[in-house]
């Protein structure tokens, strides 16, 4: 079970006022989830500089470091079992400063996500992302495990054969790498974005077929 911190309504107001008292309340809030859901992982952040900026608006890393590291100390404390996810969901020179943070041996967090997807120029985009993934990868030279946290195509703008081949080369990609431990397909249905392996009519994408394909051969060569 993945549990994650989203942002409140008013999140941007409340932090002005306080980036304190957002901050403790935050923490509470992650406590209690932790205490009542026990989840596997934690995600005190979603994406910082990308959904996080247009919810708080412009911070600084250091906010956020500082954001992840309380929450995550106080929901380990909660559970010890609990394993701390740092979603870093860009590849801008502030997501670096973080990923390098993260990775880390003083930060609390257990595993190191990224997002894997096609923006505007489509496929070339995504493997500019894996480039920069694979740099920052070799140069943090941690122990820790990296996810691809979202892994998703956008079957609306860009066709449903393109969303299909977003995942399976992100999905290569990950599987290609040995620090790369987990992947996660983002998401089931388009009922808030249209980004699903179902339609919202309900059919199912020609990419959740390639999902089961990849599953299917993960399971067969665990087995080998």
């Amino acid at each position: 079970v993945i549990a994650t911190l989203g942002y409140p309504r008013g999140a941007r107001a409340r932090w002005r006022a306080s980036p304190q008292a957002y901050m403790a309340a935050r923490t509470r809030e992650a406590v209690r989830i932790v205490q009542r859901l026990r989840p596997d992982f934690l995600v005190p952040a979603v994406d910082p500089f990308g959904a996080g900026r247009i919810q708080l608006g412009t911070l600084e890393p250091a906010d956020w470091m500082r954001l992840i590291d309380t929450i995550a100390r106080a929901a380990v404390g909660a559970d010890d079992r609990l394993r701390v996810i740092a979603h870093v969901g860009g590849f801008t020179r502030r997501d670096r400063i973080l990923f390098d943070w993260a990775a880390t041996a003083a930060s609390p967090v257990n595993v190191v996500a990224i997002s894997l997807m096609p923006w505007y120029d489509g496929a070339e985009s995504l493997d500019r992302d894996m480039i920069a993934a694979d740099k920052w990868i070799a140069a943090s030279r941690s122990q820790k495990e990296v996810w691809v946290l979202e892994a998703r195509g956008f079957p609306t703008v860009h066709g449903e054969l393109n969303q299909e081949r977003a995942l399976w080369a992100a999905l290569a990609w990950a599987t290609s790498r040995s620090a790369v431990k987990g992947y996660v397909v983002y998401q089931a249905s388009d009922y808030e974005s249209q980004t699903g392996l179902r339609a919202p009519g309900g059919r199912i994408r020609r990419a959740a077929g390639a999902v089961r394909r990849a599953i299917r051969t993960l399971r067969e060569r665990e087995v080998q």
